[in-house]
């Protein structure tokens, strides 16, 4: 697998002093395709609530964290190979 096909995903830091959040829902499993735009999973911190988003259209091939588990700014989040240079026929 050719690195230039991952994304790595980070959690960008919370509102509070300490940049941390917890995960609230994971809207993906692990080789699920996801579709660019779509939602992948919903932070909060200090009662904010946040989406992120999918980078490109892809599969997901590792997942580093779970539901309701508290993480802090860059903590890796999951990976998802991208499919826009693959040929389905």
């Amino acid at each position: 697998m050719d690195e230039s096909d991952l994304i790595t995903y980070v959690f960008p830091g919370g509102v509070n002093s300490e940049n941390s959040g917890m995960v609230i829902n994971i809207l993906f499993s692990k080789n699920q395709k996801v579709m660019k735009g779509e939602v992948l999973a919903i932070f909060s911190s200090e009662n904010f609530q946040m989406e992120m988003e999918a980078e490109e259209d892809g599969i997901v091939i590792e997942i580093f964290v779970n539901e309701k588990q508290t993480i802090f700014q860059n903590d890796i989040l999951w990976k998802i190979k991208t499919t826009y240079n693959t040929n389905y026929s």
